[in-house]
């Protein structure tokens, strides 16, 4: 048989899918996004999303309490609101994250 690279048209796919199920499938991408924001905001949106990655990953719920407790932080809310919407969840929160607990050490089997 053939060996190589497999691949899936994904054009193809979503027309066949439709099709089918008579159904439309609606996806916007970043840069489709930020065309419903000034410049300034996706600017102020786009260093709110760095300020949280520094942060270390916090939720947009940890993120907004922690401005709400510093009115002299260099974003605002909004700019975290509008950092969500441009660029989604962050996903940083789901990555592998080392374990803090220590493992308890394991007993050899008693005979």
């Amino acid at each position: 048989g053939d060996i190589g690279l497999y691949y899936r048209d994904a054009k193809a796919a979503y027309e066949e899918h439709v099709k089918e199920n008579d159904c439309v499938v609606l996806t916007m991408t970043v840069a489709e996004k930020k065309t419903h924001y000034s410049a300034r905001d996706v600017a102020n949106a786009d260093k709110a999303r760095r300020l949280q990655n520094i942060m270390g990953f916090q939720t947009l719920k940890e993120f907004t309490k922690i401005l709400l407790q510093r009115p002299d932080a260099l974003v605002t809310i909004d700019d975290t609101l509008a950092a969500e919407d441009i660029h989604g969840k962050i996903l940083g929160g789901l990555k592998e994250k080392p374990c803090t607990e220590k493992a308890s050490p394991s007993k050899p089997p008693t005979r």
